[in-house]
């Protein structure tokens, strides 16, 4: 094999044969049976053109719908939005966040401005146009203690950098930190293009896959607004395109792509969570596939350990090093912030554990009064049904093609990895900071790209059940566009 040429394992169980990588001689190309049952084989550039421009099209519908959310959406979110908002200002001005912390002007003034979009819960903040020796913390949520310190600042960067940017041209921090999250739309929608072209999927599927992860309530709420559940999404493809890269060329530096969503928020390590499971599906694939040939156990080199532990060691360093800088920034105990008092317990029950197991997509989450209707309640159920029998489907066809049974397994490991995800962040939380928290959907953010794309492999199976879906999702996208660009106001409360 030339130099250039990097051995690669298909995926296909009898096919374990080597291949030059994308970019070398045309070995691939003279090989009709390989370029037929590899997704590791060339992309016909002829159709480049076509992929921008459904690129742009995936772009635009998803960009759109975000910034209207945003301009429908004035108040602060209750999702603990004060708190990011908090964390932005204060890395703008150069410092992190960390235990103790309480609240600074810029989140206070904002708060004052906009007030909190919800109707049960009631502050006696000082006026909007209050002096800023008014500006007290104690009178905030949480007594102004920032509950934020537990995320890596990966997010908030952006978000910092979004809301300096717009204070320079004389506009709200909080309006720019928003804005600033179609940056991560930007990475996402160009992160599954990436995936869905080395998958072989068709551009229309593509753009439906992207379209239906970002209209849709939850999704709308955490892009809408600062909140590090806004970079979910490009986590979680991030990873996945991460693992592609390393079948295709044989760099381990690829799967640092998996590493990614630990380093962005905890709760995005799913997606993490779902790579080294399809590693460990690798490893005991090659161990089983060496001992059937060879008679007995694989010579070392056959079946390597490297990929597994640089995913799994690189996410242990990262959530180390977040936990020794939240210990170096801590400034108070855990136990003067009212949020851990509240959720504080001794043991943790088994029911509690079986009470959050969820395997639904993670479409609905905080929806605001504005988004309350039964048409986007309508288009929500289906889209889930549609997305859960899709992937179940996926899991369940044989496959016609080598993405096929790839998809199929990546169908499995998203599904394993949701039906844990519940128990395993409830026992994380006991185990670091002794409190019991619901999990909620959204903090499954992160597998909903990982769901869509498994879709690929029922929805990219013919020309009808490829635009029935594709007109399904646009129909979903009109009707959240439509109920939020016809809203006065999708908050409960409106700003004085």
């Amino acid at each position: 094999m030339p130099a250039t040429a990097v051995s690669v394992r298909l995926i296909d169980r009898g096919c374990p044969c080597s291949v030059p990588a994308v970019g070398t001689t045309s070995e691939v190309e003279s090989d009709p049976a390989v370029t037929e049952n590899s997704f590791v084989a060339p992309i016909d550039s002829r159709r480049r053109s076509t992929w921008v421009i459904a690129w742009l099209i995936a772009l635009l519908m998803c960009a759109a719908s975000v910034v209207l959310y945003q301009m429908k959406y004035p108040n602060i979110s209750p999702i603990d939005e004060f708190a990011h908002i908090d964390y932005a200002a204060k890395l703008s001005e150069g410092s992190l966040v960390g235990r103790g912390y309480r609240f600074g002007t810029i989140v206070m003034r904002e708060f004052a401005c906009r007030r909190l979009d919800a109707s049960e819960i009631s502050f006696e903040v000082p006026a909007c146009n209050a002096p800023e020796a008014s500006l007290r913390p104690e009178v905030y949520p949480e007594n102004g203690y920032n509950v934020a310190f537990i995320h890596p600042p990966t997010y908030y960067v952006v978000a910092a950098l979004g809301g300096s940017v717009a204070q320079r041209f004389d506009r709200s921090f909080v309006a720019g930190a928003r804005l600033a999250n179609l940056a991560w739309i930007v990475a996402f929608v160009t992160m599954m293009a990436i995936a869905c072209r080395w998958l072989r999927a068709s551009p229309t599927v593509f753009v439906a896959s992207c379209v239906v992860c970002v209209a849709n309530p939850a999704s709308l709420h955490a892009l809408g607004t600062v909140n590090p559940d806004a970079a979910g999404l490009f986590a979680g493809v991030s990873a996945l395109v991460g693992y592609l890269g390393w079948k295709r060329s044989n760099r381990l530096w690829w799967l640092l792509l998996a590493v990614v969503p630990v380093a962005i928020k905890s709760t995005h390590g799913l997606a993490t969570g779902v790579v080294l499971l399809l590693l460990a599906a690798d490893l005991f694939e090659g161990w089983s596939r060496q001992r059937t040939s060879a008679g007995g156990a694989p010579t070392p080199g056959d079946t390597t350990w490297r990929p597994v532990s640089i995913v799994a060691g690189g996410s242990a360093v990262v959530a180390l090093a977040v936990l020794a800088v939240q210990r170096a920034q801590a400034s108070a105990p855990v136990s003067v912030i009212d949020q851990f008092r509240r959720f504080h317990v001794d043991s943790l029950p088994l029911d509690s554990l079986l009470a959050n197991v969820a395997a639904i997509p993670p479409l609905v989450g905080y929806t605001p009064l504005g988004l309350k209707n039964s048409w986007v309640s309508l288009a929500v159920v289906v889209l889930s049904l549609a997305l859960g029998a899709a992937a179940l489907a996926a899991i369940g066809l044989p496959g016609r093609q080598v993405e096929h049974e790839f998809l199929r397994r990546l169908g499995l490991s998203t599904l394993v990895t949701m039906l844990l995800a519940g128990p395993a962040l409830i026992v994380m939380n006991f185990v670091l900071s002794e409190i019991y928290v619901a999990v909620p959907l959204r903090y499954l953010i992160s597998l909903l790209p990982l769901m869509a794309i498994v879709t690929i492999a029922v929805f990219d199976r013919s020309r009808p059940i490829r635009w029935a879906w594709s007109g399904l999702v646009t129909s979903g996208w009109l009707i959240m566009v439509i109920t939020i660009g016809s809203a006065v106001t999708l908050s409960v409360t409106t700003p004085p």
